[in-house]
């Protein structure tokens, strides 16, 4: 066997056994019960099954309809009916879709990248315990982004934009992301199909909930605005500067620079960052937005970054709504708290690391170390 054969089949193991270990930490971590977004899922299934008005009926599903409807069609044509066999459902799809983004890294960049993303314990914990869909959002504009990359006519063009907003209506965690592509973009056609087809798809999907679910989708779709605790502006930002700027307006401007500054980038790295970026600036960090720059994370590693899982994996651990372990909780004495805002501070670090060059590093060490001697030797 030639050499090359030999490193190909070795790096092939080691994909295929992250996979098998993956589905089993995933399938044990589901084995531990469910938090109160599985049972509000499961509400919701019983809404759309009994023929009600998603957004009439219920205030606690605040994204596009897409997400609910799969879990509805799945529960009835698996003839599920009871929330534990329903929690398994859960963790099923989203470990295919975990798999599914494996497979793209590992022919993206390799198979040691795929193995180390679907091994991460945030994305374990996200698909294994805590059962929101972010990765699936994720999976799906994952996919845009590689067939608009790829597109060589305007007919597959088209079709990444449809996938772009297919993942806006699953959830809208990629909402700026059609406006970072139309400032990258340098067609105007382009330009105009980047507004119009993902934001157009995402606001069909609402049409057929009016006008008697208008109001839900306003209020706990549009208007949704989760924890409002903005971990990054609350280290970096005086309190008083609230008053005048509104945290959601901070990240909005945050991220429409950042767009304009990455606009020469390459679609799939203007997708890398904006997933990053989204975590640092966010007026709002529940628990599964942990999961959000994982892409990111494994692409762009570097020492830092394991600080941010070691610190956003013990929040999971001990948070509410995450796994909660007892000897975290009652003999450690933390239930969590400050866990997600110490994890953005960790990956935004990270992420500050991953820009610098290593001479840069060295340079800027070299100038702390030289002004330390001269303020407390010399």
């Amino acid at each position: 066997m030639a050499k090359n054969d030999k490193i190909y089949s070795w790096e092939f193991f080691i994909l295929l056994m992250a996979l098998s270990l993956g589905v089993f930490l995933r399938f044990s971590l589901s084995a531990l019960g469910y938090n109160v977004d599985i049972v509000n899922f499961w509400n919701t299934v019983n809404y759309i099954i009994s023929g009600e008005n998603l957004y009439a009926a219920t205030d606690k599903y605040n994204y596009g309809p897409i997400w609910g409807y799969a879990l509805a069609f799945f529960t009835k044509l698996l003839n599920i009916t009871d929330i534990n066999n329903f929690r398994i459902l859960i963790t099923s799809l989203l470990t295919i879709a975990d798999a599914i983004i494996c497979v793209i890294v590992s022919k993206k960049f390799g198979r040691y990248y795929g193995a180390f993303f679907f091994l991460n314990p945030i994305s374990i914990f996200v698909s294994g315990y805590h059962g929101q869909f972010d990765n699936f959002a994720i999976m799906v504009g994952l996919l845009s982004v590689i067939i608009y990359s790829n597109s060589r006519s305007n007919s597959s063009f088209i079709i990444g934009l449809v996938f772009l907003g297919l993942s806006l209506s699953i959830k809208h965690i990629l909402f700026m992301l059609p406006i970072w592509f139309f400032m990258s973009e340098r067609n105007l056609f382009k330009k105009i199909c980047f507004l119009l087809v993902p934001y157009g798809l995402f606001f069909i999907s609402f049409i057929p909930f009016l006008p008697e679910g208008a109001n839900g989708v306003i209020t706990n779709v549009f208007a949704y605005r989760s924890f409002n605790n903005a971990p990054f502006w609350s280290f970096v930002v005086p309190y008083s500067l609230y008053v005048f700027v509104p945290k959601f307006i901070l990240f909005l401007g945050s991220l429409f620079v950042c767009g304009f500054l990455l606009r020469r980038h390459s679609p799939l790295e203007i997708f890398l960052n904006y997933l990053a970026l989204t975590l640092i600036f966010s007026s709002a960090v529940a628990l599964q937005y942990l999961v959000i720059p994982v892409l990111f994370l494994i692409i762009y590693w570097n020492t830092w970054f394991i600080f941010y899982l070691v610190i956003a994996s013990a929040t999971y651990m001990a948070h509410n709504d995450g796994i909660s372990l007892v000897v975290l909780r009652d003999y450690v004495g933390w239930n969590g708290r400050f866990g997600i805002h110490l994890s953005v501070l960790a990956f935004g670090i990270g992420y500050l690391m991953s820009k610098v060059r290593k001479d840069q590093l060295r340079m800027y060490g070299k100038i702390i170390v030289d002004n330390s001697r001269k303020l407390f030797i010399d």
